[in-house]
């Protein structure tokens, strides 16, 4: 058996030696000095292409998470005021829907979309949720401000009148936006909802056929929901105001 100190007869090839743990070979000899050389040579291999996997690892990371990032963050689903206002405001950014104004605010501050688009008052019923105190909160910036005239439309999925409806689901702001038409009406219980839309959601599942809901006219028509009474805001010049924010 050949030892650690013995040298390699001369004719054998020396690849076979390169990455063994013991050599066959005096490391002083010039062949050993060869031998130390690719051993070093093939680490910085090793260690290079290590490197290069975890930086395209990384880029690749850094794509996905920026394809991933939306422009615009807004209250959904479809066809609520926030999805009209964005449409008729900032058609050109790419957006997504969140169920309600905390996860909107969360998922701002965390970096996941870059902007957001919420409402802060309603020139009827005043401020919208405590959005104007989250905002100065979170020390998110307002980058501009648009005012959008609110229509409030009143639909069902049989052909009721008001007479017949006992119960109305929508949004808290627009259920108070018709106080006053609805005073009259004192048999009609009403159902708050996440948003105008999502009310529209809760009234397709619901079985009662005497309900009815509170939205746009846009998102009535979408549902293919029969409406009952047209622009029953309290007043004519009823408006939203909405704020583009960011970090």
């Amino acid at each position: 058996m050949r030892t650690s100190k013995e040298k390699v007869p001369e004719g054998i090839p020396l690849e076979p030696y390169f990455g063994r743990k013991t050599p066959y070979f005096d490391r002083k000899s010039s062949q050993g000095l060869l031998w130390t050389f690719g051993l070093a040579w093939e680490k910085l291999n090793t260690k290079n292409s290590t490197l290069k996997t975890k930086q395209t690892s990384d880029k690749r990371k850094k794509r996905s998470r920026f394809r991933a990032m939306a422009d615009l963050g807004i209250l959904g689903p479809e066809h609520t005021y926030h999805d009209i206002a964005r449409k008729r405001f900032l058609p050109h950014l790419s957006y997504k829907f969140f169920h309600s104004f905390e996860e909107i605010f969360k998922a701002l501050k965390e970096g996941k979309i870059e902007k957001a688009l919420v409402a802060v008052k309603n020139s009827t019923s005043g401020k919208v949720s405590n959005n104007p105190e989250q905002i100065r909160h979170h020390g998110f910036k307002i980058r501009d401000e648009f005012d959008m005239p609110i229509h409030l439309y009143l639909g069902s999925k049989s052909p009721n009148t008001i007479m017949d409806i006992k119960k109305i689901y929508s949004h808290p702001m627009a259920i108070k936006e018709t106080r006053k038409f609805f005073s009259g009406y004192h048999h009609i219980t009403f159902i708050s909802s996440a948003s105008t839309a999502s009310a529209i959601h809760e009234l397709k599942h619901s079985k009662e056929k005497t309900t009815a809901v509170i939205s746009s006219r846009e998102a009535l028509e979408k549902n293919k929901l029969l409406i009952i009474s047209e622009k029953i805001e309290d007043h004519a010049n009823n408006s939203t105001t909405f704020c583009l924010i960011e970090i």
